[in-house]
């Protein structure tokens, strides 16, 4: 995990970098292109817009046919691949239509596709250490990114030329496509440490997001692998992951189970089903058991006011108490 945690690091450092590059470049051209500030704010909101709209796209039909066909860390290095295009474009040409462009395949990518890819990485950290290594990852070499794309912007800004400016995120891009090559290999070894250990987490987690690794071709690949192995270990742990996968889901229980199980008189089962149903207030059987409860409780309630405190009938309610036990009788009896 150590090899694949040190690479990630740095990935998202370089990323912090060139992914705030492009910023300067869009932002003087619109300014160019749209001199008028209400012409502006209507181009950055349209756009801003389209950007999350195919990025939301994106993430229900193209995310998991994209991991499931070359898989997650792929996914990002095509990310990557994607910004130094883009860089390349801006290089040559300083054309509006072409920032704009590169620009939004950028944004619509990341949001859409790399992002999550990004997340699954962790897959292979302990379930008990995944989310402080998220959060150190975002609050250590992310801000350390952050910031030093802020003083190149800075500089850049007051001193460089747009095409310079490209030319040094086209730069950052391509060492962070080497290293997102780098990772590759890594996170294949930390899949096949987790299933020599026997820790299916990575496969399929405590939580049911997790389970979504299972379309990513090269978990699916590393599994394979475990069913031929040696090890006994690993070939159990691999056969228990995939038999996992591949059960159907369990099938949520309806209301209509639930008002079933109480018309069969099993009071505990059919609470334990509504208790499972957004719509259980809708119920009218459900509010005629409530009803009955509500009346049964109260005679109760009758019974024990007519006890004295030293467990014998209080003055006159004995007739009371025997009048409560034949209604209470009765009462059972109906429902």
């Amino acid at each position: 995990d150590c090899g694949l945690l040190r690479l990630l690091a740095l990935s998202l450092g370089l990323f912090s970098v060139f992914f705030s590059a492009p910023a300067l470049p869009f932002a003087r051209a619109a300014r160019a292109t749209y001199p008028n500030e209400a012409e502006l704010a209507s181009f950055l909101g349209l756009f801003n817009a389209t950007v999350t709209g195919a990025a939301f796209l994106a993430s229900l039909f193209l995310a998991n046919r994209l991991y499931a066909r070359i898989g997650v860390v792929n996914a990002i290095l095509l990310f990557t691949l994607v910004y130094l295009a883009g860089f390349l474009a801006l290089v040559v040409t300083g054309s509006f239509l072409v920032v704009a462009a590169a620009r939004w395949i950028q944004l619509a990518w990341l949001a859409g596709i790399a992002d999550s890819a990004y997340q699954a990485l962790f897959n292979p950290v302990p379930e008990a250490r995944r989310d402080q290594m998220r959060a150190f990852m975002e609050g250590v070499p992310g801000q350390v990114g952050i910031a030093l794309a802020g003083v190149l912007l800075i500089v850049g800004d007051q001193a460089l030329a747009p095409s310079q400016v490209a030319l040094g995120g086209a730069l950052a891009a391509a060492i962070t496509a080497f290293v997102v090559w780098r990772i590759r290999a890594a996170y294949r070894d930390a899949l096949v440490d987790a299933l020599r250990v026997g820790r299916p987490e990575p496969f399929l987690g405590a939580e049911e997001a997790y389970a979504a690794l299972l379309r990513d071709r090269v978990a699916l690949d590393v599994l394979r692998d475990g069913l031929r192995s040696d090890d006994l270990l690993t070939h159990a742990a691999a056969s228990e992951i995939l038999a996992d996968a591949s059960r159907p889901p369990v099938a949520p229980p309806t209301l209509a189970q639930a008002q079933q199980a109480l018309a069969r008189g099993d009071v505990d089962a059919a609470l334990d089903l509504f208790e499972q149903q957004p719509a259980a207030r809708t119920s009218a059987a459900l509010a005629s058991l409530a009803g009955t409860e509500r009346e049964r409780a109260a005679r109760y309630g009758a019974l024990a006011a007519a006890v004295a405190s030293d467990g014998g009938a209080a003055d006159g309610g004995v007739a009371e108490l025997r009048r409560g036990c034949v209604e209470d009788r009765a009462g059972a009896a109906d429902g």
